[in-house]
């Protein structure tokens, strides 16, 4: 009889990718749901924060086991792109920076051309440190996801050509899992969602060469 990751190995990128999530779903619902559940049932508010860490928790973990038994990587999180190292530290930092001045500069217009007021609600040092922990969370379990575990399933399978459109659409179409009428009413920013996720794939292979194909389990360096 074949072995399960032998069997999971074979198959095309699109049913690897389903049987992965399939999996992701299995593992982490025990935990998330009821967090889920408990969350939502507080009476401050419909804050959820831990179900969706749960989650991303869940998938670090079935991530390790899924590309060191399917794929044979030796070292995942280097493929993943978190390759460590003095360089990797700053261009994650030039990242940021650009990004935190792109987001200043923004919000710097909107108060000049008064289309928006500061607050005190706005100025409070909880808030901005909680907003900057969430914005560095879900950045990085996008990255993860999309221009890490995603792109190098794609790759094994596809063109990186082939490899960036499938992924960039996929990125949109994530930021459609809410109601009908919230699609209908945002579906404009299908096109732009689009963009941004091939540009994101761009920035993921500009500093170090494009996510390898497997080759004895090697990544790029």
């Amino acid at each position: 009889m074949e072995p399960l990751w032998d069997y999971l190995r074979r198959q095309a990128a699109p049913v690897r990718i389903t049987l992965f999530w399939v999996g992701l779903i299995v593992l982490a619902s025990p935990l998330s749901l009821p967090l889920y559940w408990w969350e939502y049932q507080q009476p401050e508010g419909h804050s959820v924060i831990l179900a969706p860490v749960s989650l991303v928790g869940a998938f670090t973990v079935l991530l390790q086991i899924w590309t060191r038994y399917v794929h044979h990587l030796t070292q995942p999180w280097r493929i993943l792109g978190f390759w460590g190292g003095l360089r990797w530290w700053r261009t994650w930092a030039s990242g940021f920076a650009i990004g935190a001045a792109g987001v200043a500069l923004l919000y710097g217009l909107q108060l000049a051309w008064r289309w928006a007021d500061l607050t005190p609600n706005s100025l409070n040092g909880r808030i901005a440190l909680e907003g900057l922990l969430i914005a560095l969370l879900v950045g990085i379990a996008e990255e993860l996801i999309f221009r890490g575990w995603l792109l190098f399933e794609l790759d094994q399978d596809y063109s990186p050509t082939l490899a960036l459109w499938i992924n960039a659409g996929l990125f949109a179409l994530a930021h459609y899992i809410r109601p009908l009428s919230a699609i209908i009413e945002t579906w404009p920013q299908f096109l732009g969602l689009w963009l941004l996720g091939m540009t994101l794939v761009w920035a993921r292979r500009t500093p170090v060469r494009p996510v390898a194909r497997m080759v004895n389990g090697y990544g790029p360096p």
